[in-house]
């Protein structure tokens, strides 16, 4: 008998212990509150019942404003009016499954674990959106602060040369803003967002520096024309106008028949006497060659390459025989061609009965050239800048 009782008491503390596990495992799983470290969007809910949780993840995450910024200005909108919400129910009705889930082995095993070994269970807070509204709303802000670029200019008068700077252009990316967006309502869980608005940069194809190179006149030419009529008096200052203020870029081409545009009446040209087959005939637009033979001595004088040319059929009496240059409705026409690694910029105008044709560039890197006309129609061919002679048969 004796024998037998440490065993009964063996049997009976053991019975203890089994009792009294049931009563620690009941205990846990019978809770009708979530269990311990179970977190929504990094907060700790646990020991919350449903409702306690929902009113708690309700009132830390909310969708409030967002706020774009440039300088010290904002532009604002609702989130929730854009269609923002949390899906605050469905992260509560998560957490409070969890331990309650599976089967009773694995649901009491993810308990203890929670409870005594620190694992933790994590829940993002999911939600509602509406990007599109979003979009429209950086459209709706980008159409008052989207700009194009602003080309920097050139202007010369009475040989005074003004350069004005350009600017960049601007257009806002809403697909940054909508990326930051994400990560800071779903990393940051902020309320209120604050976004600085980022733009795509344009810069101006023309340069402040690439203008600054033209610092005066490369060459210019002039002719009379007033012993002209009055209406081809006019077409000489018309087409004069038509094809002033050129910028030429290096290796930049240019017609002058599409500078100055169609020849005819209805354009502004007059009728007067034009040369056909050897003969002076009225016709629109006469005196236009004029300008095209002025403009040309000038380029030539400048060394600007010419690319395509034409002389009358019998001299012009504006210009030394051999230096005229003829230009039609659709042709001849006169084509240049900037051949310098700087901009070159033209002028030409007429006044008084003087028609100027003026190049303007780098007179520190420009070639410069003098034609002295012989009694044989050759020219010899001067370089300033070298002061080297050359001889050159007249262009026919």
């Amino acid at each position: 008998m004796k024998n037998k009782r440490p065993l009964l008491m063996i049997a009976i503390s053991f019975i203890i212990i089994i009792i009294s596990l049931i009563i620690f495992i009941f205990s846990l799983v019978n809770k009708d509150t979530i269990y311990e470290n179970v977190y929504i969007n990094k907060i700790n809910v646990q020991g919350m019942t449903k409702s306690e949780a929902y009113d708690t993840i309700s009132k830390n995450c909310d969708f409030g404003t967002l706020s774009l910024i440039y300088n010290n200005k904002k532009w604002q909108t609702d989130l929730k009016d854009a269609g923002f919400n949390y899906e605050v129910q469905d992260a509560v009705d998560k957490a409070i499954a969890i331990g309650r889930n599976q089967d009773t082995f694995k649901n009491i095993w993810k308990i203890i674990n929670l409870a005594y070994f620190s694992d933790k269970e994590y829940i993002n807070l999911d939600y509602t959106h509406n990007y599109k509204k979003i979009e429209e709303f950086c459209n709706k802000v980008g159409e008052e602060l989207n700009s194009d670029p602003i080309e920097a200019s050139i202007s010369i008068e009475n040989d005074k040369i003004t350069i004005t700077a350009g600017r960049d252009g601007k257009k806002l990316i809403s697909s940054k803003i909508i990326n930051e967006l994400k990560e800071k309502i779903e990393n940051d869980n902020e309320k209120d967002i604050d976004i600085k608005i980022p733009f795509d940069t344009k810069s101006p194809k023309l340069k402040y520096k690439e203008l600054s190179q033209i610092n005066g006149v490369i060459s210019s030419f002039q002719t009379d024309y007033k012993t002209s009529r009055r209406s081809r008096a006019w077409n000489v200052e018309l087409s004069a106008s038509k094809i002033d203020n050129q910028l030429l870029m290096p290796g930049e081409e240019v017609s002058f028949l599409q500078k100055i545009g169609k020849i005819t009446y209805s354009e502004g040209f007059r009728p007067a006497p034009v040369i056909v087959n050897n003969e002076y005939k009225n016709g629109i637009g006469g005196g236009v060659c004029q300008v095209s033979s002025t403009l040309y001595n000038a380029l030539l004088e400048g060394n600007v390459e010419i690319k395509e040319r034409s002389n009358h059929t019998f001299p012009a009496k504006y210009v030394p025989i051999g230096r005229d240059a003829t230009v039609g409705d659709t042709s001849p026409d006169l084509k240049y061609k900037n051949n310098y690694p700087f901009p070159i910029f033209i002028k030409t105008y007429a006044q008084n009965g003087i028609l100027t044709a003026k190049v303007y560039g780098d007179t520190t890197k420009a070639k410069k050239y003098k034609y002295i006309q012989s009694v044989h129609h050759i020219f010899i061919r001067i370089q300033y800048t070298k002061k080297t002679v050359h001889f050159q048969k007249a262009l026919k």
